[in-house]
């Protein structure tokens, strides 16, 4: 098996993890057998850092997701 594997540094005690995963899912984008590997560990996950779209989902109602 040919794949990518980027490992996910556990964040210290209580810091955001959010950046870090987004940073990982982007460099993996178009990459077809990706996979994110997270070490051991608590992660904490805040809306500091995610992305905000505008999806007109067909079978949903439509609004910021």
């Amino acid at each position: 098996m040919n794949c990518s594997v980027l490992k996910i540094p556990c964040p210290a005690d209580g810091q955001n993890a959010t950046p870090l995963v987004a940073e990982a899912l982007r460099t993996l984008r178009g990459i077809k057998d990706g996979i994110l590997l997270f070490e051991p560990g608590t992660y904490h996950f805040f809306k500091e850092g995610t992305e905000e779209k505008f999806l007109a989902i067909s079978s949903n109602m439509a609004g910021v997701r």
